[in-house]
């Protein structure tokens, strides 16, 4: 596998060979145990990619939220960490500063694409989250890409710290517990698959009908009959794990029978999970509601009576403005 210690001198910048060994030696340590870099020899040459500049939520809550600031652009994007009731915690990445899929039900995609981060900043998130966790007495099992941001449309970045996140050199979690989820962009998608082949997929589909998810989604790839073919050969690519296929669930909107029927017929054939969201409110001019807990159930009891694997996530950080669709920075 290839070495990728290359970023880890980005965020430690040296000035002597002497100074690359101690980095080199004090490396695997750091990442693996979240050791923070505050505390070794290097302090005085230390930098980093972001500043927390803000933090809300707490273990007991189920979420920490980090509003991180860029080094030296200012530029702010938000990280989560997940701590559901076991020793583990998950770290929700962000891979742009806002996004350009403009999703109606999502707080993110009202502010529309400032920039893509870098794979650094990517890692950096992960490295921090990695240190939270720790401070907490918990294990740092799970980095999903879900957070700020389309990851397909950043796809060179999003790989490289894929590389470094699952490499034995680096933060060494093991490629089925790495989720990214995205709108949809099949060759990326296939590439993923091919190069990560236990790598988690998670598509952001919300409807099954074409017409209803340009609305929900104006600036997703919308083409169903592709997206489909995609599917398939990411289940060829990765035969040990199904692709999930994400829906929030939005009142009045995407949870009649009719709408129910369409996924179904959607995932014939397909090996997929079908994982239905609770929408969490944003604030914005529309207001959507989430499908109540009886309307979840019947959906899902539908789902599997049609051999349809499927979980109702629970959601996570809604007091604090954390969990899913509710990341947001207002640009300066």
């Amino acid at each position: 596998m290839a070495d990728n210690s290359h970023w880890f001198d980005q965020l430690f910048a040296t000035k002597s060979p002497h100074d690359r060994s101690i980095v080199t030696k004090a490396r695997w340590k750091i990442l693996r145990e979240g050791i923070p870099w505050e505390s070794i020899a290097l302090t005085e040459r230390c930098t980093s990619s972001w500043r927390c500049v803000a933090q809300v939520g707490t273990v007991e809550s189920g979420a920490i939220k980090c509003v991180l600031e860029s080094n030296p652009t200012l530029d702010r994007c938000e990280m989560v960490v997940l701590f559901p009731k076991s020793r583990r915690a998950t770290v929700c990445v962000s891979s742009q500063i806002g996004c350009g899929v403009g999703c109606v039900f999502c707080a993110t995609g009202t502010m529309g694409l400032k920039r893509n981060l870098s794979y650094v900043e990517i890692l950096e998130q992960v490295y921090r989250a990695r240190q939270l966790a720790t401070l907490h007495n918990r294990h740092l099992r799970n980095v999903v890409f879900m957070g700020m941001g389309e990851p397909l449309h950043n796809a060179v970045a999003v790989t490289q710290a894929i590389e470094s996140i699952v490499a034995d050199s680096g933060f060494g979690v093991p490629q089925r517990c790495v989720t990214v989820s995205t709108s949809g962009s099949n060759s990326s998608m296939v590439g993923l698959a091919r190069q990560f082949p236990s790598l988690r997929l998670a598509i952001s589909l919300h409807a099954a009908d074409p017409e209803l998810r340009r609305r929900l989604m104006p600036r997703a790839p919308n083409d169903l009959k592709s997206l489909r073919e995609a599917i398939v050969e990411i289940n060829r690519l990765q035969s040990n794990h199904p692709v999930w296929l994400e829906v929030v669930q939005l009142a009045g909107i995407n949870d009649s029978e009719l709408h129910v029927e369409q996924l179904i017929d959607f995932c014939q054939g397909l090996h997929v999970e079908v994982n239905l969201i609770p929408y969490n409110p944003i604030d914005t001019d529309r207001q959507f509601t989430t499908a109540s807990h009886l309307v979840h159930k019947r959906i899902a009891t539908q789902l599997r009576t049609s051999g349809i694997p499927t979980t109702i996530r629970q959601s996570l950080g809604g007091t604090n403005q954390a969990a899913c669709g509710q990341l947001v920075i207002t640009l300066r």
